[in-house]
Order: C-alpha cells, then structure tokens, then sequence
C-alpha cells in the first residue's frame, strides 16, 4: 500500500505529545540541554512505538495512543508532586511505594491530568472516526526505515546523556547544578533506574559494596559473624558513642552500641506511668506563634519544652522507627518499613510490652500504607487502630477531612480506649488532617480573619490546616486534663517532619533545608516543674528518656540517649537530617548540609563532597570524619534488622 503523508504526519505530531504533557506540569521551568536531550529521545521512541502499532489494527492502534498518553499524563503528574516534596524524581526503586503513590495521587489536584486526558481522547476518537479512514499502512520498506532513523537517534541522544561528565566540558557547562536531578526528564529518569538498564551498564563500587553489605547484614543477623570488618569498626567512630548512665558499654566487635544494665532487672516497677505519645502530621517549629499554634505552646508552657529539635527523616515511617527504636532507616529511596516490612530490633514498645504495658497505636489512615499492618505489630504494639478499625465501628468516609479521618475524632477514639484500661499502657496517636496539599474542606469549621482561605497559596493553606490541627490538639489536651489517669501519664508530642513549603522571608537553600527536619517537641511530667531546653536534640533520644523517666533498665542498642530523667546525659550527640538523596549531620553547634553555600569560606568553614560544614569547635572536625562511618555502620545494622 502507497503511504499516506498523513500517518507521517499524524506520527509525528503524537510523538511531540510528550513536550505538551512535561510543559503541563511546569517541568521545564528549570531545564537544560539535558532536559531538552532526554525529551528529544523520549519523542523519538514514542515515534518508534507507533511504527509498530501501525501495522495493527485501527482500533489496537487507537488504544494503545489513548492508554500511552493517559498513562504519561498520570506519571507526569505524580513526578511532579514527588519532585515538589521530595525534590527527586519517581524511580524504579520508588514503585515498592505503588499503594502510596496511587493513594496520594488520590489526594491531590488532577483537574489539569484529567482535562488533558479527556483532551488526547476525544481527538484520537475523533481521528480514528474521520482521518484513519485516509491513513494507509506503511511500507515495510518505509516503515524500517521510519523505525530505525528516530531509534538510532535516541540512543545517539541517550548516549549523549549518558556522558554528561564528558559533555558538560564539550558544551562549557560547568556549572554543578547542571547535574541535579530535577534537570531531568522524570520519565527517561525512570527508565535509566530500571533494572534491565542497570544490568547492561557494569557493576559500580556503589553497587557492589551494596551486595557486601547485605552478605555482611545476613550474617550479623543470624549471629555468624565473629566480628565487624574493619571499615564498619567502632574505631572509626568511637567518639559519637556517648555516655549511657546506668547502663555499661562492652564494645562487642559485632553491635558495637549495644549497652547493658549495671544492676539486675526488676520487672515489677510500683506505680508504673502511663505513656502517651501525639506525634503530629507535617508540624514544623518554625510556624509555632500565638496566631497559628496557640494551644501547643500553653501545653510547652506546662511541660519539658525543647527548642532544637530535630526529626531523623522527611518520611513520617522513618521517623516513627527513630523515635520508638532511636534507630535511623538508612535507606534513602525506599522506607525499610515498605520495602522489607518486618523490624527486629529491640524497639520501645517492645521493652514496655515486657514490662506489662499494653500498646496500641492510633492513625485515621489506612493500615496497608507503608505497610503499617506488618511492620508496627514487629516495632511490639498489639493493637492498630486505623481507618479500617474507625469503619468498622461505624465512621463513614463522607467525615473524611483530608487523608482520613479528622484529628478530634482520632483524639476522641484514643481517649475512650484510655478510659477502658486498667493496665498501664503506652499509646502512639499519630495526627492525619494536617497532611499536604493542605487544601482540605474543614466542613463547619471556623478560622480566624488572619487565616482566611487562601485558594492556590499552599504556604497559607499549611497556616491554616495547623490552626485546624492545633485546636483539636487543644481540645484533646483539656479532656484528657480532666481524667484521672492524667496525672500517672508522661505525655510526649512532637512534629513527624517538615514539609518543602515557606513563607517569603525564607530565602536561604540552608534554611530550607533546616526547616524541613525542625520540629517541636515537648514532654509532659507528672509532679515536674516546666523547663526550657535549649541544647540541640532528636528524635532519637525519645525511647531512651522515656525508659528513663519511668526507670527501666534494659539493654539497648539506641542511639539517643536519655534528656531527662534517672540516666540523663548532657553530651552533646551525633544528628542525622536524613533527605531522600543526602542527608545533614549536626554535633551540638556544628552543623553540616548537603549545601554548597552552608557557609562561606573562611577558618570555621569545612567543605567536602558529602557537604558543608559550619564548624562550631575544632574539636568537631574529627566527628564530622567519624560521621560517614557511622552512617555507614547504621546502615549496615538497619540492614540486618530488617533482612532475612
């Protein structure tokens, strides 16, 4: 059959609908020659494609154009919110989080996808109706040759990409920023994770060490292993090991942070305390004012109240495994809690169950996301209270606010569940309303004049969705004030992590990144007098002040130590800012981002490839070496227990 100019024609124009659909979502608004390369090679393939599809039949051809497109359009748009908040594209890696990509997908904009896919199929009916009934087949000739002319120039173009090292001296661009990931086209990103790409470029050093390191984490998980090899010896970081009152350290050349008690264990403990722990969704220290967080700061005023706090990760999965297990998922891509499911390390809730406490944990979302039925039952709570347990007792999703269910009627739950118990017990209430986009319908509720809706503004949506968050916490706190158990409760409350939202006077990339993992947090003590601390503290050192406020002594391989209570410890201590492809490092004053302009260049100043260092005391700098092996022995201890 002769070939129409048209299928030409038409091929060609289909095979440009990706530069529509990654302009749509704004992605171009940063590019470079990478960008435009990468695009160029992905048209070049989506043209290829439809060679192929040309030789089936009219309706499979429309299909699969109607499906290719919708399906780009969704990825599209999933990339662009995961680059916004996590500032790296969706990977081959990523797809282990499917059930939470496709629930968050849910709950945000996709007006935009939505009309461009309607779009894209009332043409391609359209055509398939009128022009398709001019198309005509390609040639076999023609169509090898259409095949292979644009499949050759995309690996021309993809090898070029490649080689950017290379290119960027050929093209004068030296510029640093010219090798960030958001640079990139997110799809071709995507297709360079994949496994069958990675198995057709040669093994690296990174990869490599990766496989030793999880023969190495088979073996310290199954008690084989004689001793640590000596790159993940405690003789590299010796000095971040603290100090642990009560507790002795025996340096075991296989858990070099274990610590064990100096005095036999006592499990029958008179007058044990109950323990509440809120930690609230998305809630950062810097927005704490009058205006936005009223109550939070009345209840700070009551309590432990400390000012240089800091979550371990932006992922709220991560952070809970830090402050019930003072123990850091060093996975940078993936949550262990996802990607392998079951944690056996020794966690808090363990330790208080052996101690008679019974434990319970409390969310208004699903159980299923990130994979919360499996992995908290193994962190040691016997109950989940999730979305699903709120239905079955009667909730009905048109209550829904946000994500889930809304935060007084999270808070109403739990404080039922306490009025039912006789035993002690420890409870995590983990908050839902204030999660991004933060443009939520909060039904009959009313905000102040200075938080009036502020439509596409998301920094004055956050504003608001905190009010909304602190006045049910507000609520919370003055009926749990009238009940008994009030006074036998520590109560903690702290932010999960920051999110990458900021007024305008937040300007700096090292601010940014600072906020992002500054958080309140505070600890209510029955009996105490309220106190300010000031010094700089984690997420971490949790699980061990609470084991030392309501004094048990058990072995432990924390890295926290305790900030109040029977087996406090002043030392300052090694903090990890865990980002999704870096991360920061903060030893008391000294303070180290994956920033080129953390500081300018001067004697307090240390910049290496990992980052750039504040330095507060020259006797920091040895830490700061010490940081990369401690960081790589945590992973390798997180490793082993998570793995089979």
């Amino acid at each position: 059959m002769q070939t129409s100019r048209a299928t030409i024609y038409l091929f060609t124009g289909l095979s440009l609908t990706p530069l529509a659909i990654f302009s749509l979502f704004d992605f171009y608004l940063n590019s470079d020659i990478y960008f435009q390369i990468d695009t160029l090679a992905l048209c070049c393939f989506v043209f290829c494609l439809l060679v192929l599809f040309s030789y089936c039949k009219r309706f499979v051809f429309t299909a699969f154009v109607i499906c290719a497109l919708t399906s780009l359009t969704i990825f599209a748009s999933a990339s662009r919110e995961y680059l916004d908040f996590y500032g790296l594209y969706i990977s081959y890696e990523s797809l282990k989080l499917y059930r939470e990509l496709f629930l968050a997908i849910e709950n945000f904009n996709s007006t935009p996808a939505l009309i461009f896919i309607l779009f894209i199929s009332a043409i391609s009916i359209i055509l398939h109706k009128t022009l398709f009934k001019k198309l005509h087949r390609l040639s076999w000739q023609k169509g090898i040759l259409s095949f292979l002319i644009p499949f050759m120039t995309g690996l021309f173009l993809i090898s070029i990409h490649t080689t950017r090292n290379d290119t960027n001296e050929l093209l004068n661009l030296t510029n640093d920023d010219r090798k960030n990931v958001e640079l990139e086209n997110p799809l071709m990103y995507f297709f360079r994770s994949t496994p069958i790409v990675l198995w057709l470029v040669p093994e690296s050093e990174d990869s490599a060490a990766e496989n030793k390191a999880k023969v190495i984490a088979k073996a310290l998980r199954k008690n084989t292993l004689v001793a640590l090899p000596e790159e993940y010896s405690s003789q590299n970081f010796d000095q971040l090991i603290l100090n642990y009152p009560g507790l002795e350290h025996k340096n075991s050349n296989v858990n070099p942070l274990a610590f064990y008690p100096t005095t036999p264990l006592t499990l029958n403990l008179p007058n044990k305390k109950n323990v509440i722990l809120v930690v609230l969704e998305s809630s950062r220290f810097k927005e704490l004012s009058k205006e936005i967080t009223p109550n939070l700061l009345e209840i700070a005023n009551e309590s432990f109240w400390f000012t240089n706090n800091y979550a371990t990760s932006r992922a709220t999965i991560k952070s809970e495994q830090a402050i019930l297990c003072s123990s850091i998922d060093g996975n940078l891509l993936t949550p262990f809690a996802r990607s392998e499911g079951v944690y056996r390390g020794k966690c808090l809730p363990h330790i208080l169950k052996k101690h008679g406490y019974t434990t319970s944990w409390f969310h208004g979302n699903t159980k299923e996301f990130y994979n919360r039925e499996i992995f908290h039952p193994s962190l040691g709570f016997d109950n989940i209270y999730s979305k699903e347990s709120f239905e079955r007792d009667g909730y009905s999703d048109a209550q829904d606010i946000g994500w889930g269910v809304p935060d007084p009627i999270l808070y109403d739950t739990a404080l039922n569940y306490f009025d039912q118990q006789s035993s002690p017990f420890f409870t995590e209430i983990l908050t839902l309303s204030n999660h991004q986009p933060f443009n939520w319908d909060y039904k009959e509720f009313k905000f102040p004049p200075h938080l009036k809706e502020s439509g596409d503004d998301i920094y004055g949506n956050y504003q608001r969705s905190l009010y909304y968050a602190d006045v049910a916490l507000g609520e919370f706190w003055r009926k749990l004030k009238q009940k008994a158990y009030y006074h036998q409760s520590v109560i903690v409350i702290t932010g999960d992590h920051g999110v990458p939202f900021y007024p305008k006077d937040t300007v700096s990339p090292v601010d940014k990144f600072e906020v992002l993992f500054k958080v309140p947090m505070l600890i209510h003590v029955p009996d105490s007098s309220p106190r300010q601390i000031d010094t700089t503290r984690s997420h971490l050192d949790i699980a061990p002040t609470l084991l030392s406020l309501l004094n048990i002594n058990e072995e432990n391989s924390f890295l926290g130590r305790p900030l109040i209570g029977s087996k406090s410890n002043d030392e300052k201590r090694p903090i990890f800012l865990m980002n999704m492809d870096s991360y920061g490092f903060i030893y008391g004053g000294t303070k180290c981002f994956p920033k080129a302009d953390m500081c300018s260049k001067g004697a307090n100043c240390l910049n290496e490839k990992r980052f750039s260092c504040a330095i507060d005391s020259s006797e920091d700098v040895k830490a700061i070496e010490q940081s990369a092996h401690l960081m790589k022995y945590l992973k390798l201890k997180t490793l082993a227990a998570f793995i089979e």
